[in-house]
């Protein structure tokens, strides 16, 4: 086959000695679920599609209105879009050098450092290699093509096609880290407890569902959500 992708034996052994490479000793436990509906999926997109057309309205009445409304809610879900396929590539067992050293390093994260049964950890434990930067290509194109569609090129405009793919990064992130994180300060809310039970089905079985993290209108559309645990 010609797919560029290799075996997955292979890809999965390399990424355990990447990260048990420095994995320091750490208390780790196995996580309790608790129940997830869809009407929860449904809420979270409703707060953010309306956090998203009340900041695009107030930006282009009050700040800039020559900035076409929709900016900032176009960078918001092409951001999303340009990372759930990042996200994705993180799990294909690819066969070039140049893409098979994010599966191994993602892979990492879910093999070695967090597995189901090791899924909280009194600190987060970071991936050997960092998995950010995988994301950095999405961070430049989703602004990049949103300014070469928008026409405007206003200061307030191009803010509006920056922040909020990148404030959509660094808030996955601080909830990716928490969710790992025993203990964690947001354990408080329900709805932190049913996102981390929803990052855990990620990382059960195939680890092929639920690649958002705060907002799955994405992985429904593509029917890979999981709302509950697939029996072995």
């Amino acid at each position: 086959l010609s797919t560029g992708l290799t075996t997955t034996p292979a890809i999965m052994a390399r990424a355990r000695v990447q990260a048990s490479e420095k994995r320091t000793d750490r208390a780790a436990r196995k996580f309790e679920t608790v129940p997830v509906s869809k009407v929860f999926l449904a809420e979270l997109t409703v707060v953010w599609t309306s956090l998203l057309i009340l900041i695009s309205w107030y930006l282009q009445r009050f700040v800039c209105p020559q900035m076409p409304i929709w900016v900032p809610a176009a960078a918001w879900y092409l951001q999303a879009v340009l990372a759930t396929v990042t996200h994705m590539a993180g799990h294909v067992y690819w066969k070039s050098p140049l893409l098979s050293w994010w599966t191994v390093a993602h892979l990492g994260h879910h093999t070695a450092d967090y597995p189901p049964n090791k899924f909280l950890s009194g600190s987060y434990e970071p991936a050997k290699e960092d998995n950010s930067k995988a994301y950095y290509l999405s961070m430049v194109l989703t602004p990049a093509i949103i300014l070469s569609i928008a026409g405007d090129r206003s200061w307030a405009t191009i803010a509006a096609a920056v922040v909020p793919g990148t404030f959509e990064m660094w808030l996955a992130d601080v909830l990716h880290m928490g969710f790992h994180q025993e203990g964690y300060w947001m354990e408080r809310f329900d709805w932190f407890i049913k996102l981390r039970t929803l990052h855990y089905y990620h990382h059960t079985r195939n680890m092929k569902t639920n690649y958002a993290v705060a907002d799955f209108w994405l992985d429904s559309l593509m029917g890979v959500v999981q709302l509950s645990p697939i029996p072995a």
